[in-house]
């Protein structure tokens, strides 16, 4: 789980997830943080949009969580990567380019922390 915080003096900025080689990431299968990716304290807010570029045979799976800030989510080429077992909570989400977001009925809450099957917009 990656956590982006602006405590004890620092400044959180924006993440930025890209590259030509794969990445290949998971959240905790199990305990306080299971299915949680990356997780950005809901006190923070920054101007620069958060951004993963997925290229080659990248793979993720896992919450990404950005209550108050933009995630830019693109992917290039033939196998632009997939997002597997995932969920997507941002102020506001862009999706260009080819990748893949898969849906896939996982009702335990192993790889997302979220135990509903169904597409649908959180708040």
């Amino acid at each position: 789980t990656f956590f982006i915080t602006g405590q004890y003096g620092h400044t959180a900025t924006a993440i930025s997830f890209s590259g030509a080689g794969p990445i290949n990431l998971s959240a905790p299968s199990s305990g306080p943080y299971q299915g949680m990716l990356v997780y950005q304290d809901r006190n923070v807010t920054y101007a620069t949009a958060n951004t993963i570029s997925m290229a080659g045979t990248s793979t993720t799976s896992g919450s990404w969580y950005f209550p108050t800030t933009e995630l830019d989510y693109t992917g290039a080429g033939a196998q632009s990567g997939t997002g597997a077992y995932q969920a997507i909570i941002a102020s506001t989400v862009k999706i260009t380019g080819a990748a893949q977001i898969q849906f896939n009925a996982d009702t335990t809450g192993q790889y997302t922390g979220l135990v509903r099957s169904t597409a649908g917009l959180l708040q």
